[in-house]
């Protein structure tokens, strides 16, 4: 993020803050029944308000270190996956063969099974095929 741009973000925390504290502020000053501890409230609320944007600060800060950070790990593991993919094409291969073989050998159960629902009870011949076919 450059810096005319972390500036923008600073100057709408900082509103958000001061908008939080007229609030709580106003409500304090209403005369309600609790306006001691509106107000007690209100200035714990202002005091930490610092904190928070210090917070916010920082953390700003230090977020191009997090994504170059990130950015090291993605490398790592695209390396990792790589040399996994290396090792393991021959028997990915063996996958696909294997499904075809298994999807070809049970061609008579699926036949089977397909003859047994939509003969089983001519009744349900409609339902059956809209489960099968949808």
């Amino acid at each position: 993020m450059d810096e005319h741009a972390w500036r923008i973000r600073l100057v709408e925390l900082t509103r958000l803050c001061a908008l939080a504290g007229v609030v709580s502020a106003s409500l304090a000053l209403a005369g309600c029944q609790h306006a001691d501890l509106a107000q007690e409230l209100t200035a714990g609320r202002w005091a930490r308000v610092g904190k928070t944007v210090d917070t916010f600060v920082s953390r700003e800060r230090g977020r191009p270190a997090h994504v170059r950070n990130t950015f090291v790990h993605i490398g790592e593991d695209w390396s990792r996956f790589i040399e996994r993919s290396g090792r393991n094409r021959a028997r990915v291969a063996t996958f696909f063969q294997d499904d075809v073989e298994r999807w070809h050998n049970n061609q008579p159960k699926y036949a089977g099974s397909l003859t047994r629902i939509l003969i089983g009870k001519p009744e349900m011949l409609e339902l059956r095929a809209i489960e099968l076919f949808y």
